[in-house]
């Protein structure tokens, strides 16, 4: 739970996903294999997701069409990663997403120099 709410608070401050730390924190400290993880991060992402859209939909702050388009995109992309997932193995998951961390510190440094808007 510690580890939780240090992760949470670090994305929040650093403008990113939870996901983008939480995964690391639950592979490499947890020692939960990286499919595992990945699951997990994305079934928590959904729930704060969840409860984040009902609290702006009571304050009238979004439009249900556009609401509804996103969740069905969202769905069919979660339905086809996770059909991928169980078919890529592990260590090339773990490739890929630090792949993805690399990209996402080099555009933070890139707008944090002001390079990029």
């Amino acid at each position: 739970m510690a580890i939780s709410t240090f992760a949470g608070i670090l994305a929040s401050l650093l403008g990113v996903g939870g996901g983008i730390i939480n995964i690391p924190v639950m592979n490499i400290l947890m020692g939960v294999p990286i499919k595992a993880a990945i699951a997990t991060s994305s079934f928590i992402i959904m729930m704060t997701a969840s409860v984040g859209a009902l609290v702006f939909f009571q304050n009238g702050l979004i439009d249900p069409f556009v609401a509804a388009s996103l969740i069905i995109g969202a769905y069919i992309g979660a339905r086809i990663g996770a059909r991928l997932m169980q078919k890529t193995r592990g260590d090339l998951l773990r490739s890929i997403f630090a792949g993805i961390m690399v990209i996402i510190a080099i555009l933070m440094f890139l707008k944090a120099a002001q390079v990029i808007t």
